[in-house]
């Protein structure tokens, strides 16, 4: 399910957003004041709306950037090449004018997705990410070992489904930091350190998740058949 946070004092036309809902979107929204920017860290992508560059209205754009790496699309009232530039250098992801119909602002919220979202491996459904003894249902947020459930926090699932979701790739601190923090430089290192020092325990191996040195992580081999308490 897509999370998405409309920032848009005007409202984008309710067709939008009953189009979003309609196909599995969570949409909520948010003014413009101080915990704009905090919220949208919850958020799998920000529809901020703008009638003019000129108006100020960007500045939410500015703070959101400044804590997040949350992908934002600004929803202009104007389609005006100036506007689109200077949303561009706020931070904004994407721009489209507000005439914009809904079919083709959920596929631009896909396409600006797709640079931050995992990629889910070959011989995977859509909603299951299965790699032999480990099984991450993604739409229920849920993991099990061997057939036994593995609680985990949101964003211990989110870290395990982004290492899962290329198993045989090494991510990079700041990637993982960025995709599941969706920051690079506000979060302590040592949190992503803290979160897989909690999987590994949870999985019951360090084998689970590999420390690259001077890189980041990546999945392990599935270690000895081991019992996981089904908590």
């Amino acid at each position: 399910m897509k999370r998405v946070l409309v920032i848009d004092d005007g409202g984008p036309a309710a067709g939008v957003v009953e189009f979003l809902r309609g196909r599995g979107c969570a949409v909520e929204f948010a003014d413009r004041g101080p915990q704009a920017a905090e919220r949208s860290s919850a958020a799998d992508v920000v529809l901020l709306g703008a009638d003019s560059a000129a108006t100020g209205e960007l500045e939410v754009c500015r703070a959101i950037r400044a804590v997040s790496g949350v992908p934002v699309i600004v929803l202009l009232g104007v389609d005006d090449e100036r506007d689109r530039i200077t949303a561009l250098r706020a931070g904004a992801d994407d721009c489209v004018p507000r005439t914009c119909g809904p079919r083709e602002v959920l596929a631009r919220i896909d396409a600006v997705l797709r640079r931050y979202l995992p990629w889910a491996p070959p011989g995977s459904t859509g909603d299951v990410l299965d790699l032999g003894a480990l099984h991450i249902h993604l739409t229920a947020r849920e993991i099990r070992l061997y057939g036994r459930r593995v609680e985990t926090t949101a964003k211990e699932f989110d870290l395990l489904h982004a290492l899962a979701s290329r198993p045989a790739q090494v991510h990079s601190r700041k990637e993982l930091m960025l995709g599941v923090w969706h920051c690079d430089t506000r979060v302590p290192s040592r949190t992503l350190d803290t979160h897989v020092s909690n999987l590994r325990v949870k999985l019951g191996s360090r084998n689970w998740i590999v420390n690259v040195r001077g890189i980041g992580y990546r999945l392990g081999a599935a270690p000895d058949r081991q019992v996981v308490a089904d908590r």
